[in-house]
């Protein structure tokens, strides 16, 4: 994980995994997934998204990663431009969601 800040407020996290399921599958661990990253609406458009995403590649390929999945993908926010130049989609997935409270399922 990585945090940006700035005057020291949190302004933007990056959070990347090791791809556990190649250990189950008897591989070599070599990929990370990028699975969460968020910038503070008041800083977005200033490359801090950008410049997470580039720290935590060089993090990643120092630790001997040599694959990245970025699972932060959402069709409608700008994450888009910071993955588009240089992936494509090869999975789509759906979020489900629910309230929580004392009723039963």
């Amino acid at each position: 994980m990585l945090l940006a800040e700035k005057e020291g407020e949190l302004v933007g996290y990056i959070l990347g995994i090791p791809d556990l399921l190649q250990a189950k599958r008897g591989e070599r661990v070599n990929t990370v997934i990028l699975k969460t990253m968020a910038v503070h609406p008041d800083h977005a458009g200033a490359g801090i998204g950008g410049l997470l995403m580039a720290l935590c590649h060089r993090a990643a390929h120092a630790a001997g990663f040599r694959r990245g999945i970025h699972a932060l993908y959402h069709e409608a926010n700008r994450s888009g431009r910071i993955s588009g130049h240089t992936a494509g989609v090869f999975r789509r997935y759906v979020l489900y969601s629910r309230e929580l409270g004392s009723r039963r399922p």
